[in-house]
């Protein structure tokens, strides 16, 4: 049986997803991050470059570092 913190990533990843296809299904473009870019990408596969990002997060365990 998952333990409790892999049901809720679980249900997280999930209600991600079903919110993107919503606003996919509108017709919006959601924000990602790629690469060190901030990415829109629309619902017809499109792509468009926002930012550079200078100064990326570093994520370790449950501490988030800006380097």
């Amino acid at each position: 049986m998952a333990n409790e913190s892999q049901v809720i990533a679980k249900i997280a990843k999930q209600a991600a997803r079903n919110a993107i296809m919503d606003t996919f299904r509108l017709g919006n473009p959601i924000m990602i991050l790629e690469d060190g870019y901030i990415v829109k990408k629309y619902p017809d596969g499109r792509t468009e470059t926002v930012k550079k990002i200078e100064k990326m997060p570093v994520i370790s365990g449950k501490r988030i570092y800006h380097l």
